[in-house]
C-alpha cells in the first residue's frame, strides 16, 4: 500500500542547506511533493523523483525502489547547477515528470 503519491528524494548528505535542495525549491513550490532524504521512506510513494546523480542515491537504491512498486525517475545533470536548470525547466513547462506522462 502506497501512503504517498510523490516523494522527492535527495541525497542524505546534501541536507536542507545543500545546493540541490535550494535549486529544487521552485519545483517543490509548484508540484508539492513529499520531500525527504530517506530511501526507506520513499518506498511508501507511488512516484519517486531522485534528485542528483548516483553518487548521492545509488542505482541499487533506485532499483530497490522500483522493485518496491515505485515509479522512479532520476533528474540529474552533469553538475548540481545543471540539475537545478533541468528542474527549473520542468516547472516552466508545467511537467512534474519527464518520463511519466501523468500529472496530479
Amino acid at each position: 500500500l502506497k501512503t504517498m503519491r510523490h516523494y522527492m528524494l535527495f541525497p542524505p548528505g546534501d541536507g536542507a542547506a545543500g545546493e540541490l535542495f535550494a535549486d529544487a525549491l521552485g519545483y517543490m513550490a509548484r508540484f508539492r511533493p513529499t520531500v525527504g532524504f530517506s530511501v526507506e521512506e520513499a518506498r511508501g510513494a507511488e512516484y519517486v523523483t531522485i534528485v542528483g546523480g548516483e553518487a548521492g542515491i545509488s542505482a541499487v537504491s533506485a532499483t530497490q525502489l522500483a522493485d518496491a512498486g515505485c515509479k522512479v525517475e532520476r533528474i540529474a545533470g552533469r553538475t548540481d547547477g545543471e540539475t537545478g536548470r533541468l528542474l527549473a525547466e520542468m516547472v516552466r513547462v508545467g511537467r512534474r515528470f519527464r518520463d511519466h506522462d501523468v500529472d496530479f
